[in-house]
């Protein structure tokens, strides 16, 4: 549902209760000429891993050291047991085709840019303790093209990504 709009100032703020079993999301976004301001929090009513995710054509530059990751599935998809809280998801839940997946960690705020031909998108995130980020590749609509990726992963009931998209034209 909408809670907020107000069309002169590009904002709109909305949330769904319990898209997931009891969390909530409540995201807004501020729009500019040259930025998008996005502000996504998740409330739970208990400690989960919460991944966030942004896709981008483009080379992805990083200027942080980073290391390699073998999956992202969380260990309760990867054996097929229940989670903690006695739900069975599917098998790997499609984690399995984020390919050439890197990761470093920061409590800080971090950026990352996508170099396009005509333009730069840089994606500014806040810290929060805990954050880990991760890069990869990952299929479009088919497997003969991929576009570059990022999974922000924290462990928390309550968390807010904080980020701002900002296109520099070349």
């Amino acid at each position: 549902e909408t809670e907020e709009f107000n069309s002169e100032e590009a904002y709109i703020k909305v949330k769904t209760k319990a898209l997931y079993e009891a969390t909530d999301f409540t995201r807004a976004f501020r729009v500019s000429e040259n930025k998008v301001e996005d502000e996504f929090l998740v409330h739970s009513w208990d400690t989960h891993i919460v991944d966030w995710f942004f896709y981008c054509e483009g080379d992805l530059v990083c200027d942080y050291e980073m290391e390699k990751v073998g999956t992202l599935a969380p260990d309760y998809l990867k054996s097929g047991k229940p989670d903690p809280h006695g739900r069975v998801a599917p098998r790997q839940a499609g984690y399995q085709h984020l390919l050439d997946v890197e990761k470093f960690e920061t409590d800080g705020e971090w950026s990352v840019c996508f170099e396009l031909p005509d333009k730069t998108i840089k994606l500014t995130m806040d810290g929060e303790p805990g954050t880990t980020v991760h890069l990869f590749n990952s299929y479009t609509a088919n497997k003969k093209k991929t576009r570059r990726g990022i999974m922000v992963r924290r462990r928390a009931d309550k968390t807010t990504f904080r980020t701002e998209y900002e296109c520099v034209r070349k």
